[in-house]
């Protein structure tokens, strides 16, 4: 048996809600290689840079992930889900460590922005969309005083911010489902899954 640690990789960066699913997919000596854009996730389990990746496939308000859907039908019948993990998509709020000016700006993702935006509302509150959870948390650690920023649970020391309060959406959290990742041609000892996806296609007789 080979010894050597498996490669995974996961829709980076770190900090993200990605990450948090391969954290719960890895084994104890697995090595984290993080993947941007979606398609390179799956490029690296095509070509063998990595045994096995991480990428969401849905979520529980927004529905499926197109870009995730796009790569599943573009590799049809050469990558499988050999497994999969469901976690709670919940929001903190994080600022600079010392930072105690009021909050003039927030940056996050647009889907945190939109899941929790009566929260935004009622703080009236201008917003900058970033490309991902971690990079609003970049953004919000090299910005200016009043800089917050949206991100998961507990990653703020990642980031060198603080935790200002947690569980802004309320009582609309929801779910994101994730998929790990298999070339077809790789040994597996487990049972490949089967994940169906309808996706709509104009037709002009309708």
């Amino acid at each position: 048996m080979n010894s050597a640690p498996n490669r995974l990789g996961f829709f980076g960066p770190a900090g993200t809600f990605t990450h948090q699913a391969a954290l719960l997919c890895a084994n104890p000596d697995d090595d984290l290689l993080p993947f941007d854009p979606i398609d390179k996730v799956y490029d690296a389990v095509m070509n063998g840079h990595v045994d096995r990746a991480v990428a969401p496939i849905e979520n529980s308000a927004e529905g499926y992930v197109p870009p995730s859907v796009a790569q599943l039908w573009r590799l049809r019948g050469k990558i499988f889900a050999v497994d999969h993990v469901s976690i709670p998509v919940t929001f903190s709020l994080y600022r600079k460590i010392g930072d105690h000016t009021q909050m003039t700006r927030l940056a996050g993702h647009p889907m945190a922005l939109r899941q929790v935006s009566h929260w935004i509302e009622a703080k009236a509150v201008p917003t900058r969309e970033a490309s991902s959870s971690a990079r609003g948390l970049e953004i919000a650690a090299k910005g200016e005083p009043g800089l917050y920023a949206l991100g998961p649970p507990d990653v703020g020391e990642m980031f060198s911010l603080e935790e200002v309060e947690a569980h802004l959406e309320g009582k609309t959290a929801n779910r994101t489902r994730f998929l790990a990742l298999a070339a077809a041609s790789a040994p597996l000892s487990g049972t490949r899954l089967c994940t169906c996806a309808l996706i709509p296609f104009p037709n002009p007789k309708c």
